[in-house]
């Protein structure tokens, strides 16, 4: 705090500009670099920070703290423009395109951004296309690998006295691994693995080589990773090549973890494809010859997870007889009750 009103009392900080709920400008550093720092206001408070130094302790920044300083001071020059997002949509597309482009050309960063977007974008059209068809229109994981070891790289910066620590926003890696999400909804299992399985190599590799000390949090995005994965799974009509390649990969991602204390990253992937849809007593239950279910030698509490991920599976493809059979057999009541209510059965819900 005493650091950051220092640096707003020797007037470090640029001309604050406020696009809508975001405030931003330059703050000169303590050597020849500066760093952008940009606060996002919600409910009349700060939702959060975001800023280009690497932060040398826990706490706001020193950079954040003059900003705030100067913001807050009575009468306070901040120059007031509309929010980016309704700037750009008063332009017209020639000229969206023209913006764009010159970025293009001096911003390879955004380049890298954009490419890893649009190669992971499903296109409205792509919901109407058959299985077969999307299959026959493959995301490209090359851009999208590419921009998750930037993600990486960026996360895991050296100081210059060759420590390496956490850097950069959760949002971003999240937002990446996000990219398979409206894949799964459009029930397109093989493209949201190619998406997953370039974002999961990437995200692995740059931990391990730099940071499994320091960063206290990937195990979690981990977890995520996996569960979505093996969602997808479930939605890939895969061959048993394909299944047993994509089964040494995930293995190996999660052997390299495990062996350094992150136990259980990929296992409910794993268990997908071990077991995916064929065992005999699960075709049972969903042809409703049985009533109770529990995948034989397996692990209780993985077996509970995929379970909620095959009935996640039923719900978004409109299979709710076969919901309803999995969930009653596999003792799942809140699902099961669930689904009930969605339709209209309230009474045998309650029951």
């Amino acid at each position: 705090m005493t650091r950051g009103r220092q640096y707003f009392r020797g007037g470090a900080v640029g001309t604050l500009v406020r696009n809508g709920d975001f405030l931003s400008t330059v703050v000169e550093g303590s050597d020849i670099e500066s760093y952008r720092v940009t606060v996002r206001f919600s409910d009349g408070g700060i939702a959060d920070a975001k800023y280009t130094c690497p932060r040398e302790f826990d706490g706001s920044c020193k950079h954040i703290v003059a900003v705030l300083q100067k913001a807050g001071e009575p009468n306070a020059d901040i120059v007031e423009r509309p929010a980016i997002a309704e700037q750009l949509a008063g332009l017209d597309k020639t000229q969206l395109i023209a913006l764009i482009g010159g970025r293009l050309e001096v911003d390879d960063s955004f380049a890298a951004w954009l490419d890893a977007e649009l190669a992971a974008s499903l296109e409205p059209a792509a919901l109407r296309q058959s299985p077969d068809s999307r299959r026959r229109n493959l995301v490209d994981p090359g851009h999208v690998r590419g921009q998750a070891k930037a993600l990486m790289r960026g996360r895991y910066r050296k100081r210059y006295w060759d420590d390496i620590r956490s850097s950069g926003s959760e949002d971003e890696l999240q937002r990446l691994v996000e990219k398979a999400v409206p894949f799964l909804e459009a029930g397109d299992g093989p493209n949201a693995l190619r998406v997953l399985t370039s974002v999961a190599g990437a995200f692995v590799d740059g931990w391990l080589e730099d940071a499994y000390a320091s960063d206290e949090t990937m195990h979690l995005l981990y977890d995520e990773i996996g569960r979505i994965m093996a969602e997808a799974v479930l939605l890939s009509d895969l061959g048993a090549d394909e299944r047993d390649g994509l089964a040494v990969e995930v293995e190996g991602w999660h052997q390299r973890l495990f062996d350094y204390g992150v136990d259980d990253s990929f296992t409910v992937t794993i268990l997908a494809l071990e077991t995916g849809w064929g065992q005999p007593e699960l075709q049972a239950v969903l042809a409703g010859k049985a009533h109770r279910w529990q995948s034989p030698g397996c692990d209780d509490q993985e077996e509970l997870r995929l379970t909620a991920i095959r009935l996640r599976v039923f719900d978004g493809q409109g299979r709710t007889d076969e919901h309803l059979r999995l969930s009653d057999a596999a003792a799942a009541h809140t699902d099961h009750a669930t689904m009930l209510v969605k339709l209209g059965r309230v009474a045998e819900a309650m029951s």
